[in-house]
């Protein structure tokens, strides 16, 4: 990695956990870390693997998936440019959670687990936002959970969809999901098979909810699916 330590200092302010320090509070902590370039379909650690650094993602895309006793993968979820990721094991001690492999290739930032631990210690913003960011997870999480217990396949397709959904200002009703997601995937983050969920996103095709082109699926009317998703619920 042959960045200038101000450029490497840029990068940490588009992470979310130092967009609000001072530049010398993020030269401080680019220091810190090891800083990696690393090419994509490469995975940068291992579900059960041994307790480790964390990360934190300065360009690109990864995913973390976990694998089930029969060797199923589940994904979990795609992280962007300014997400942190291996926090959990750095805090408990403990092997990791889940595999995380690079989409693309990506810029990588890693904090030793004693760095992390005593920069919360020193820096409360940074606590506050980690508990926050725990929190979030949680709730997320739980919805997920409710999803699985009371929703058809159809209905988890539906609310995947609403996921993948950019977040639109008020009274917009189309929203454009760039790139497509693979069935495959899709499949795999709802716990069912690809062609159920190639049936489904068929049939919201022929009623034009879903619009597909040869690189986006364009949902038309998102309160409508939004609604749809909640009825299923109430079945």
């Amino acid at each position: 990695m042959e960045d200038s330590l101000t450029e490497r200092i840029g990068y940490l302010r588009k992470i979310d956990l130092f967009s609000g320090f001072s530049e010398e509070k993020c030269a401080r902590i680019a220091d810190l870390c090891v800083w990696k370039n690393v090419k994509s379909q490469t995975m940068i650690f291992s579900q059960s693997d041994a307790p480790g650094g964390v990360y934190f993602l300065a360009s690109g895309t990864v995913r973390a998936s976990i694998y089930s006793a029969t060797g199923k993968n589940v994904v979990f979820q795609d992280m962007q440019a300014g997400r942190m990721f291996g926090e959990i094991s750095a805090l408990d001690g403990s092997e990791r959670s889940a595999s995380i492999e690079t989409k693309t290739p990506c810029l990588i930032a890693m904090l030793s687990p004693e760095a992390f631990i005593e920069l919360l210690r020193e820096e409360p913003e940074i606590s506050l936002h980690v508990i926050r960011m725990l929190t979030g997870e949680i709730r997320r999480l739980s919805s997920r959970v409710v999803e699985f217990s009371t929703l058809s396949v159809p209905g988890r397709v539906h609310a995947e969809l609403l996921r993948l959904a950019p977040v639109q200002t008020s009274g917009e009703t189309v929203s454009i999901i760039k790139p497509a997601p693979k069935l495959s995937d899709i499949a795999n983050r709802i716990s069912t098979h690809r062609e159920a969920v190639s049936r489904e996103l068929s049939r919201l095709i022929k009623s034009g909810l879903i619009v597909r082109t040869s690189g986006s699926l364009h949902i038309t009317d998102l309160a409508r699916l939004e609604q749809m998703v909640e009825n299923a619920d109430r079945e």
